[in-house]
């Protein structure tokens, strides 16, 4: 592991990146060669999934790595050939992380003990992200040209499929004030989901850009991120903004704040979800810029 030491814009969070890159406040460390793509947090430990290339751009391994203290990582064998993680989530005392693997399969992967079981919702389901809340798992996705999402509550151990629409829902968060999942179309759809009353459609946004990630604040305000610099909020989803121009690849809400980073080492923040920092690159001690594509991140505990 190639580590540096570094001081970060803030103290509350880790991040994952391309080419290995896991940061936290004291420092960026290099475990692995692969891109990292999604980490949570549960049970005493981080858990990060990635993606390694091999020969081809058809051609990848799934590797994983955990850290009781998001330090010192270890990095663990591999899933097979072909396993592109979509998303990961925690709870009930487990990890859920949902792979695509070719055009017509998926695999969840879970485990409570660190012992992994692949489980298969339906052969022609190809999934895009999950999420945890109100006692029940939620994966997203798209089967037979429709969005459908797949849920296991607590007291189960099979999944249940749930009609969403004529979308394809790219990504999906829970809203623990609003006991409420938050679901993003990839053509501008905004639905919501709870375990009492289903699915329902509660926005569209613009369709001039492209959104690929979606968080949420106590007071319910929806922000969505996507490629070439734009942001959308539900406080105004007719007028996207452009913050910078470099793709935004994560969003979370923490703290009072909404935080976003991106491709080249950047971040982004907005207390409303409207007004946000100029993009800034995540720098090591010494001062040197952090160019890496980051991916994902989540609260530091």
């Amino acid at each position: 592991n190639s580590t540096i030491t570094a001081n970060f814009v803030s103290s509350s969070f880790i991040i994952v990146g391309d080419n290995g890159y896991a940061i936290t406040p004291s420092g960026a460390q290099q475990v692995g060669q692969c891109n990292w793509k999604h980490v949570a947090y549960g049970n005493g430990r981080y858990f990060v999934v990635g993606r390694s290339e091999l020969d081809s751009e058809s051609s990848f391994t799934a590797p994983y790595m955990t850290s009781s203290d998001g330090e010192n990582w270890n990095l663990t064998s591999e899933w097979g050939k072909g396993y592109d993680p979509v998303g990961v989530a925690f709870g009930n005392n487990k990890f859920i992380t949902s792979y695509s693997a070719g055009y017509m399969a998926s695999t969840a992967f879970i485990s409570s003990d660190w012992v992994w079981t692949a489980d298969h919702p339906h052969y022609a389901f190809i999934p895009n992200a999950v999420a945890y809340g109100n006692r029940i798992f939620v994966i997203v996705g798209k089967q037979d040209g429709y969005g459908y999402s797949y849920t296991m509550d607590d007291n189960s151990t099979t999944w249940t499929k749930k009609v969403i629409g004529g979308i394809t829902p790219v990504d999906i968060t829970f809203n623990e004030y609003l006991q409420k999942f938050i679901a993003l179309g990839a053509y501008g759809e905004v639905y919501t989901f709870s375990r009492y009353s289903g699915w329902s459609k509660s926005a569209s946004i613009s369709l001039a850009n492209t959104f690929t990630r979606v968080a949420s604040s106590e007071d319910g305000t929806i922000v969505a991120v996507g490629g070439n610099g734009y942001i959308v909020s539900s406080k105004d989803w007719n007028s996207p903004k452009q913050i910078g121009t470099k793709n935004w690849n994560d969003i979370i809400y923490l703290n009072n704040q909404f935080i976003v980073i991106g491709d080249n080492g950047l971040i982004t923040k907005s207390a409303d979800g409207t007004s946000w920092s100029d993009p800034e690159h995540l720098k090591d001690a010494s001062g040197n810029i952090i160019t890496v594509n980051l991916n994902a991140l989540c609260a530091m505990q």
